[in-house]
């Protein structure tokens, strides 16, 4: 008997590399902990921080920082600049100027009850994404943005 065209090789094999696969996939969840990036890849000889980043997010973080960045983001794509945090500094009449169009987050470093959420931006006036970190602090089980900086 021919072990390669056997019926338990044909079918038995796949079995066991999607049950390792997925093993495995749910191990790297597990033994993660509750970091929020599973994988990051920064390479050094890029200028731009955004440029040849590559980052998996863990499915399973909170999210919750991120809803609050949204919250800035959305505020000022409508153009009120003045709904975000008093504490926070924009240059409200730059980010009039160059209105954001969309965003993606590009990286997450976490830091006890700090979050920093770096994102990539597209702007109605730019043909090209920028830079855009978002800051934020756990105050009493909330999380609050504390600073918001951009590259135009």
């Amino acid at each position: 008997m021919n072990l390669f065209k056997s019926k338990i090789f044909k079918f038995g094999l796949p079995v066991v590399l999607i049950a390792t696969g997925l093993l495995f996939v749910f191990a790297q969840f597990y033994f993660s902990g509750k970091s929020s990036v599973l994988y990051k890849y920064k390479d050094r000889a890029a200028v731009d921080p955004a440029d040849e980043l590559y980052v998996i997010f863990n499915p399973f973080r909170d999210k919750t920082p991120e809803i609050e960045a949204e919250k800035v983001f959305e505020s000022l794509k409508i153009g009120n600049c003045e709904q975000i945090e008093p504490n926070v500094k924009i240059d409200c009449e730059r980010e009039n100027q160059y209105k954001l169009k969309s965003w993606d987050l590009a990286d997450r470093v976490e830091n006890g009850d700090q979050i920093n959420l770096h994102y990539k931006v597209y702007r109605q006036s730019h043909n090209h994404y920028s830079n855009v970190w978002i800051n934020l602090e756990k105050v009493s089980d909330k999380w609050k943005v504390t600073s918001y900086e951009t590259w135009y």
